[in-house]
C-alpha cells in the first residue's frame, strides 16, 4: 500500500519517505509513461500526471515498470532534464525502452526467487517426509519391543501350575516385575512424544518450585531399575553432600534425568558402566552423567540435541529410538535457563552435563517458564 524508494540519483533528500499508493484506485491502465505535460513534447502518448503530486516531488516523467503478466512492479521516476528543455520522442523512445530492460530483470529475478523458494520448500517437505518415515518406524520399534515382553510374561503368567512344573512365588513375582517394568518403559516412551509436541506448539509449561536435585536423580535410578537390571548395569552415583536445591519443574527434571540415563544405556558398552554426578559449584548446581560407551564424533556434537538427528549407527550401537530424547533435554534445559554440555571421545564414552543457574532461585518461583 506503499511505495518506497529503493535507488536514486540527485534526487531531494526530502522526498526520500514512503508514500501511499493504492492500486485499485488508479484511473491510468499504466500502458504508458505519466509525465507532466509542460515537461513533454507535443504529440508525444503518455498519461497526464496530477501536477500538485508530481511538482512536489520534483518528478517530471514517470514510467511504470510491469512484469509480463503486467503486474506493476515499480516506477523508474525522472525529473527535469538538465537543460531544461522537454523530453522528446528520441527520449521516451530511449526511456521505455530502458524501462522495459529493467522490468525483465526484475521479473527475471522474482522468477528466480520463487522458483528457490519452492525448491526449497519441495526439499524441506521431502526431509519432512522422511523425517515422519524415521519417526512412525522408530516408535513402533520401540513399542514393539516392550509390547512383546508384556504379553510373553502375561502368557506366562496365566499358563495353568502342573504338580510337574509348579510357578513358583518368587517366578510370578519376576514376571510381574518385568511387565510392571515394560510398562513403565512405555509410559515414558509415551510421555516424550506428548511432551516434545506440546513443547513445538508452544503449549508446553513449567511450574518452577524447590527441588532436591539429589533427591530427582535417586527417584530417576529407581524409575530405571529395571532396564538397567536387564542390561546388567553397573551404576553407581557420587552426589554432593550439600544437597543441592534448583528451581525446576518436577516432572520435567525427572524427563531429563530419564531421557540421559536411557541415552546412556543405550550407548554404552558390552560392560555398561553408568555414573551420575551432583556438584555445587560458583556458576552453578552441576547434573553430570558418564558412560563407558561409544562415543560421539565431533561433527556430530553440535547436531545430536536436533529433534530426530541421529549420528551414524555402529555396529556396536546400532540405531533405536526416537530421536527426541536430546531434543527434549535441550528444550527443558532452555526453559530453565540451564547451561546443557555434552564431552565425547570416541571408543572412551561420554558425559552429559545440566547446570542449573543458582539465580534461579532468587525469581518468583511460580512463573511459567
Amino acid at each position: 500500500a506503499r511505495l518506497e524508494l529503493v535507488a536514486h540519483r540527485n534526487f531531494s533528500e526530502n522526498n526520500q519517505q514512503s508514500l501511499r499508493f493504492d492500486l485499485a484506485r488508479l484511473t491510468s491502465a499504466l500502458e504508458k509513461p505519466i509525465g507532466q505535460e509542460d515537461k513533454l513534447e507535443q504529440g508525444l502518448r503518455f498519461e497526464p500526471a496530477s501536477g500538485k503530486l508530481f511538482h512536489r516531488l520534483g518528478i517530471a516523467l514517470a514510467l511504470p515498470l510491469l512484469s509480463e503478466k503486467k503486474e506493476l512492479l515499480g516506477f523508474w521516476v525522472l525529473g527535469e532534464k538538465k537543460s531544461g528543455e522537454r523530453f522528446t520522442a528520441e527520449d521516451l523512445s530511449l526511456l521505455t525502452s530502458a524501462a522495459m530492460h529493467a522490468s525483465l530483470a526484475i521479473d527475471r529475478f522474482h522468477l528466480q526467487r520463487e522458483l528457490l523458494l519452492e525448491k526449497e520448500t519441495s526439499e524441506r517437505l521431502a526431509e519432512l517426509g522422511e523425517m515422519k518415515s524415521f519417526f512412525v518406524s522408530s516408535v513402533s520399534h520401540e513399542l514393539k519391543t516392550p509390547l512383546a515382553s508384556i504379553k510373553l510374561y502375561a502368557q506366562l503368567l496365566q499358563l495353568p501350575p502342573t504338580d510337574a512344573m509348579p510357578l513358583p512365588p518368587e517366578t510370578r513375582s519376576e514376571y510381574a516385575e518385568i511387565i510392571e517394568g515394560e510398562c513403565d518403559r512405555l509410559t515414558r516412551l509415551v510421555h516424550s512424544v506428548l511432551d516434545f509436541a506440546k513443547t513445538e506448539r508452544g503449549l508446553k509449561t513449567y511450574h518452577l518450585t524447590p527441588q532436591s536435585l539429589n533427591g530427582a536423580v535417586i527417584h530417576a535410578l529407581k524409575l530405571m531399575t529395571y532396564q538397567f537390571k536387564m542390561q546388567n548395569t553397573v551404576v553407581t552415583t557420587a552426589l554432593s553432600e550439600h544437597h543441592p536445591t534448583i528451581a525446576a519443574d518436577r516432572d520435567a527434571l525427572i524427563e531429563v534425568l530419564l531421557n540421559l540415563l536411557s541415552n546412556a544405556l543405550k550407548y554404552s558398552g558390552a560392560e555398561k558402566q553408568i555414573t551420575v554426578r551432583t556438584e555445587v559449584l560458583e556458576s552453578g548446581v552441576v547434573l553430570a552423567i558418564d558412560d563407558n560407551g561409544i562415543g560421539i564424533a565431533a561433527e556430530d556434537l553440535t547436531k545430536i540435541f536436533e529433534p530426530f538427528y541421529r549420528a551414524a549407527p555402529s555396529a556396536s550401537a546400532p540405531a533405536g529410538g526416537t530421536g527426541l530424547g536430546l531434543a527434549l533435554v535441550k528444550q527443558i534445559a532452555d526453559a530453565h535457563h540451564a547451561i546443557l554440555g555434552v564431552r565425547s571421545r570416541i571408543g572412551i564414552g561420554s558425559t552429559f552435563t545440566v547446570c542449573f543457574p543458582t539465580s534461579q532461585l532468587s525469581i518468583n518461583l511460580d512463573q511459567h517458564a
